[in-house]
C-alpha cells in the first residue's frame, strides 16, 4: 500500500493523481498507526516551510512514525520539501530540527551565482545511480528557494543552478527529490513507475 501522509498542507492530491495516473492506488492518510513496515510505502510530499511543516508533522504525532518506518528499513519516498525534511536542520527555520536521518543543513541558494530565487521552471537532472541512467538530463519541473548540498556518498542526481546540489537523494529504501515528479509530465509519471520498480526489486 502506498501511504501518502497528510499533514495539512502540501502537494497531496496532485501526487495522489500521478500515481493513479500510472495504475497505482494510494491513499491519503494522517494515521500511521497500522503502518506495515514490509508492505507499506511511505511517501511526504511537500509545499511549504521547512518551520512550519515539521511543527504539523509533530503535532500530528508523525514525526516519530515516519523516522522508525525508515530506521526500520521501510520504502520512503520524499518529494521537494519532503527531501529537505530528512536533515537535521534548514537555514528556513532556524532552531528547528528536521527528521534527521540524514547529517548535514538544508542551505539556500546564494543570490550571489543564481539568476534569480526561488528556482522555478525546468531544469536537468544528472543521473548517478545506475539504475536511474535512463531518466539523465532529463527535464523536471522545480519550485525552491533551499537545497540539499551535494554529497555524492547518497546522491541520485546532482542539478546545477548557480551552485550544484543534490536534486535526488537514495540510501537503501528511501529516495526522495527537489522536483516534482507530479507536476513534470510524462517524465515524471515514468519516473514514479521507476521508483515503484526500484523498491519491489530491492525487497525482492
Amino acid at each position: 500500500m502506498i501511504r501518502i501522509i497528510n499533514y495539512d498542507a502540501g502537494n497531496i492530491l496532485n501526487v495522489y493523481r500521478a500515481f493513479k495516473q500510472i495504475g497505482v492506488e494510494s491513499v491519503i492518510t494522517s494515521d500511521l498507526s497500522e503502518l506495515d513496515i514490509e508492505k507499506d510505502i511511505l511517501v511526504l510530499p511537500g509545499v511549504g516551510s521547512f518551520g512550519a511543516t515539521m511543527n504539523s508533522l509533530n503535532e500530528l504525532d508523525l514525526t516519530d512514525k515516519i523516522k522508525k518506518h525508515i530506521s526500520s528499513g521501510g520504502r520512503f519516498l520524499g518529494i521537494c520539501l519532503g527531501e529537505q525534511l530528512l536533515f537535521d536542520e534548514s537555514k528556513e527555520s532556524e532552531g528547528v530540527k528536521g527528521l534527521g536521518v540524514f547529517k548535514g543543513s538544508v542551505s539556500k541558494f546564494p543570490l550571489e551565482t543564481c539568476s534569480k530565487v526561488p528556482q522555478i521552471g525546468w531544469n536537468t537532472i544528472n543521473v548517478e545511480s545506475d539504475f536511474f541512467k535512463e531518466f539523465d538530463n532529463k527535464f523536471f519541473y522545480f519550485v525552491h528557494s533551499f537545497f540539499v548540498p551535494y554529497n555524492k556518498e547518497i546522491c541520485l542526481a546532482s542539478t546545477e543552478y548557480g551552485i550544484r546540489f543534490n536534486s535526488a537523494i537514495i540510501k537503501e529504501n528511501l529516495i526522495a527529490v527537489q522536483f516534482h515528479p507530479e507536476k513534470s509530465g510524462k517524465v515524471g509519471l515514468s519516473f514514479l513507475q521507476k521508483v515503484l520498480e526500484y523498491f519491489t526489486i530491492d525487497k525482492q
